[in-house]
């Protein structure tokens, strides 16, 4: 079970927070749709957030169902921002 499941209007406080990350609690429902909107994006599983606020998010989805995960801090000229890319599921190793 995931803590992003059950009431969607419940909040979820974050948990999982890299340091430096400025996290923020969000709904289930919002939750749902940052993982839906990363799994779904068409892009090879990287995410992307100015400030880390919603960074928490998919890293609990990566732990919660096994995968491998690997977040970056960008800080040069052109980007200021956290990514996170998700790799093979435990199982694959």
């Amino acid at each position: 079970m995931s803590i992003f499941d059950g009431n969607g209007l419940s909040k979820v406080e974050p948990v999982n927070v890299p340091e430096g990350v400025r996290p923020v609690a969000f709904r289930k429902h919002s939750a749902r749709d940052i993982i839906r909107a990363f799994e779904f994006s068409g892009e090879p599983y990287y995410y992307y957030s100015r400030t880390g606020e919603s960074l928490w998010v998919i890293i609990t989805y990566c732990i919660e169902n096994g995968y491998n995960y690997e977040v970056t801090h960008i800080n040069d000229a052109d980007h200021k921002c956290w990514s996170i890319k998700k790799g093979k599921h435990e199982s694959q190793n």
